[in-house]
């Protein structure tokens, strides 16, 4: 694969290879990248939709994981789909 990232990302963070005229396997690996953010930024979207709280929350991940969770869990409560 091409230098691929972007500067000061850590260890673990998957970021689009850069440039024009890639080859298919970066190309594949761009459009992987692209459609797994994708379904994370509609979940997003939807619980600063549906939960007004939580859009201008500035806790840590593992401080709000739990009020998240929570409001994952009650929609599908109050629709019958559990």
């Amino acid at each position: 694969m091409a230098d691929k990232g972007y500067e000061g990302t850590g260890t673990g963070v998957h970021t689009p290879v850069k440039g024009r005229s890639l080859d298919i396997e970066n190309q594949s690996y761009n459009a992987l990248l692209t459609a797994t953010r994708a379904i994370g930024e509609r979940a997003n979207a939807e619980l600063k939709q549906r939960w007004r709280c939580l859009r201008r929350i500035r806790w840590c991940p593992t401080r709000i994981g739990a009020i998240v969770g929570a409001a994952i869990v009650l929609p599908t409560l109050q629709r019958g789909n559990y």
